[in-house]
């Protein structure tokens, strides 16, 4: 008899329609009202962030820093993965309103001493952190922000769109995964001199996702992996990828290809040739569907038995997993990701698919992936040498409040 009555109330309709009108609320607003007492303040805006902001999120949790979590509207209406998970860890959180002004120095709570950005820059992506990060400064927190990607821009990553000497950090602390070795040659002074080596705050595991209504049978499956940045590459390049994705798929149609777009760019979910393929080995792991929308690269990889994938993090994340990764290079100089196996030729797809089943030779593969590891990040945990270097300031006696 009440099961009804509690499902108009407290039912899944029920409570996204009260998210709904929260959020709403907030957008007429530049921080909601409410502000929880938390010494550190973790700021969310793009897809990718979650990843890297969860780790941090339990490292604080286990040495009892109280948190929040400023999360921009426009991520909270995009992505329900974002919510669901923050909401499972029961962390409190503020949605802030994107094209609003920086919040006025009163809109931070008293309590807090820290602002940590999951990614922030002078570039146009990342203007919902900078404000944040320049209206902290001018309350008297701390700020700081980290290496979001293996090839991250104005660290470590330069093209002719993104040179390194024009991009610029406002956060006191750059939080880096690697060595300083691993910054960009041409890294400026200023950004360089606010950088720490620290470790990827991402685990080298995590719990596999269940894949098991979503494939059409067990077989083997390979992982295919595309950049966020697919204006990095020329026409020739994007056609010998998509050729050489649907040359595989017919040459071993006893494997599965699980083609994951990545959740912000989707450049694959848009290409008709591989959606149209019609092949039943072939996969797309569209994160504009519900059913794939939860899944991201780091959970997919745990039901993976290789990788390939463009030049990418998410190469970086399957290697320290311990799998066999080859990396699209074609015409492009890729020694960075030395020694990872390269796709050069139309051959070396195939090639890498039967290595990759041969036990000598996939041990092999598994190797280089270790020695690739080994050079591109620190050994360490990088969540909790984060959060154990911010842990020196939330007493507030460094960055007194104005």
């Amino acid at each position: 008899m009440g099961r009804p009555v509690i499902y108009q109330d407290y039912g899944q309709r029920a409570i996204a329609s009260a998210w709904a009108n929260f959020i709403a609320r907030a957008k007429q607003k530049q921080v909601c009202n409410a502000r929880p007492d938390a010494q550190l303040i973790l700021a969310l805006h793009l897809i990718q962030d979650l990843d890297l902001a969860v780790p941090i999120l339990l490292a604080a949790r286990a040495r009892q820093v109280r948190t929040v979590v400023w999360c921009s509207t426009s991520l909270l209406d995009k992505s329900p993965r974002v919510m669901r998970t923050l909401s499972d860890l029961q962390v409190p959180i503020w949605p802030v309103a994107d094209g609003a002004a920086a919040p006025q120095v009163d809109a931070f709570p008293p309590s807090a001493t820290v602002l940590l950005t999951i990614a922030e820059t002078n570039l146009g992506p990342h203007r919902f952190t900078r404000n944040l990060t320049n209206a902290a400064k001018l309350a008297g927190l701390l700020t700081a922000t980290l290496q979001h990607g293996f090839e991250n821009v104005g660290l470590t990553y330069d093209d002719e769109i993104h040179p390194v000497d024009r991009i610029n950090f406002a956060a006191d602390r750059i939080y880096l995964w690697g060595e300083m070795r691993t910054l960009h040659v041409r890294v400026t002074s200023e950004t360089r001199d606010k950088c720490i080596p620290a470790g990827c705050p991402k685990p080298a595991t995590i719990a596999s996702a269940d894949l098991s209504r979503l494939l059409p049978n067990a077989n083997r499956i390979i992982g295919v992996f595309e950049n966020l940045h697919w204006h990095r590459y020329s026409d020739e390049y994007r056609k010998f990828f998509i050729s050489g994705v649907l040359g595989m798929a017919n040459m071993f149609p006893d494997i599965n290809f699980l083609v994951k777009p990545h959740h912000a760019g989707k450049w694959l979910t848009g290409m008709k040739s591989i959606s149209n393929a019609e092949l039943k080995n072939l996969i797309i792991a569209d994160p504009t569907a519900s059913d794939w929308e939860q899944h991201t690269a780091s959970g997919l990889i745990g039901q993976i038995t290789a990788v390939i994938s463009t030049p990418s993090t998410v190469v970086l994340d399957a290697a320290r997993a311990g799998l066999p990764v080859a990396v699209v290079e074609y015409e492009m100089n890729l020694d960075k990701y030395a020694p990872l196996c390269k796709i050069k030729t139309a051959g070396n797809w195939e090639k890498f698919v039967i290595d990759s089943d041969d036990m000598v030779k996939r041990n092999a593969l598994i190797e280089l992936s270790s020695d690739f590891s080994a050079v591109s990040i620190l050994n360490a945990d990088g969540a909790a040498r984060i959060v154990d270097d911010l842990m020196l300031h939330f007493s507030g006696t460094l960055h007194a409040r104005r």
